[in-house]
């Protein structure tokens, strides 16, 4: 952190950081919790060979259809591949302007 129009460095002090490990390189951005119910899961669809597009994907869909209230659901690969379904499903094709945050990754402007 820079204080203000010094140029030098100054340490956050621990009581601000709230339990929080102060950053070195990266912004931390979610830590995933994998328990051991999520592992079964896991497991049960690499032990059926399905992969992609079996009944856990459609159990999924509808599951997340019915908690939207939309009729349909749609699973992706990736944010990547969301947000350029979510773009063409929306019009937005080549030469549209889209405005979207500078806080972003890779996926944002290559969905674009």
């Amino acid at each position: 952190m820079t204080a203000a129009g010094t140029g030098s460095r100054r340490a956050i002090p621990r009581e601000r950081l709230h339990g929080c490990e102060p950053m070195r390189r990266r912004v931390p951005m979610v830590r995933p919790l994998i328990g051991e119910e999520e592992e079964r899961a896991v497991f049960e669809v690499l032990d059926s060979g399905r992969l992609a597009q079996g009944p856990v994907v459609r159990a999924f869909e509808a599951a997340f259809a019915a908690y939207c209230g939309a009729a349909h659901a749609v699973a992706v690969s990736n944010g990547t591949v969301a947000l350029h379904a979510a773009l063409r499903a929306f019009g937005i094709s080549e030469g549209d302007e889209v405005i979207t945050t500078p806080f972003s990754y890779s996926g944002t402007r290559s969905a674009s």
